[in-house]
């Protein structure tokens, strides 16, 4: 017997594009404050910025091939609270750790925790987006979460430099940070949905 599909009534897909477009936000951000950071502090910013995107991409070769078996076992809409949640409270870290220790060192453990978190995130949203809505409506809504994208990464790359140039490089940061708390906060309607 095939079980009934419950789509997201319309006011949870507008949390779900919210929540996206805050999430891009959120990611533009933190990579403009990431070169930002560099390029302010570092001692030979051409070679910390490789070291940083090397932190970046190593998950997908180490842990990819074991994400989408254990996404396959997981509760997709758990996966994306859980996830933006992590990665809200790692980019925290960053200015501590930062401050404390002086070194990028500790940055690329943060950097390589949310390269691995995305491994997660993204593919995860990727299986959902088709569970939220009837077949029929499913361009649409990748339509207009594409639009959610575009705000996200230009105002991410906007505001980082307002925000680090006007405020503080930490600031970028911080505001990072909740940018996941909050698309957090939104998906947890969608996952008790």
């Amino acid at each position: 017997m095939m079980k009934a599909h419950r789509y997201l009534p319309l006011h949870l897909l507008t949390f779900f594009w919210f929540a996206q477009a805050v999430s891009l936000f959120g990611d533009r951000l933190n990579n403009f404050s990431l070169v930002a950071l560099i390029n302010r502090f570092a001692e030979n910013p051409g070679m910390t910025l490789s070291k940083v995107y090397l932190a970046m991409y190593l998950p997908i070769f180490a842990l990819a091939p074991m994400t989408g078996v254990l996404l396959d076992r997981l509760d997709k809409r758990w996966v994306l609270v859980v996830t933006d949640t992590l990665r809200g409270a790692l980019v925290m870290f960053i200015p501590l750790l930062f401050v404390r220790t002086n070194s990028f060192l500790p940055i690329y453990g943060v950097v390589f925790l949310l390269a691995a978190g995305n491994l997660f995130f993204l593919p995860a949203k990727s299986g959902l987006v088709p569970e939220l809505v009837p077949e029929e409506k499913l361009v649409k809504l990748n339509s207009t979460l594409w639009i959610a994208g575009i705000i996200g990464v230009i105002g991410g790359f906007l505001g980082g430099g307002i925000i680090f140039d006007y405020l503080s490089w930490s600031a970028c940061f911080y505001l990072d940070g909740a940018t996941y708390i909050v698309s957090s906060a939104l998906l947890v309607s969608i996952a008790l949905h």
